[in-house]
């Protein structure tokens, strides 16, 4: 969780808690909830040659309740610390959102490199073949 660099007009602190970070094809999108203590929605950063700030309840949910909030933290400044505060997580920071290495085989474990057999005085089972 993030406690973003901004206060709402009451005074509340705003906060934003990060679910996901994915790289795509123009970027990164980073996926979370965002919050004041009166108002909590889902929120989706999107990072690239633009950067775009979509509040999910704006089209899915209460949009009464995220406007209040837009208007209660002010909408520009609110979408600004968000993209702000998505730059500094780590992942996004360092560029390692992503990242991917060649495959690699396993190593050879001498512990198991002998034959495998099973041996039980009575055996409780019987094979199905």
């Amino acid at each position: 969780m993030i406690y973003i660099d901004t206060v709402e007009s009451e005074g509340q602190g705003v906060y934003f808690d990060t679910h996901s970070v994915e790289r795509c094809d123009n970027g990164v999108k980073i996926c979370g909830m965002v919050g004041d203590g009166y108002y909590e929605g889902e929120v989706l950063i999107e990072l690239g040659r633009d950067a775009e700030v979509t509040f999910v309840d704006q089209w899915l949910g209460n949009a009464d309740e995220a406007a209040s909030f837009l208007l209660r933290c002010g909408n520009d400044r609110i979408r600004a610390a968000l993209v702000q505060a998505a730059l500094q997580i780590p992942l996004v920071k360092e560029g390692r959102c992503g990242v991917s290495r060649e495959p690699a085989p396993h190593v050879h474990l001498p512990l198991f490199a002998g034959t495998s057999r099973v041996e039980e005085e009575n055996a409780r089972w019987e094979a199905a073949f």
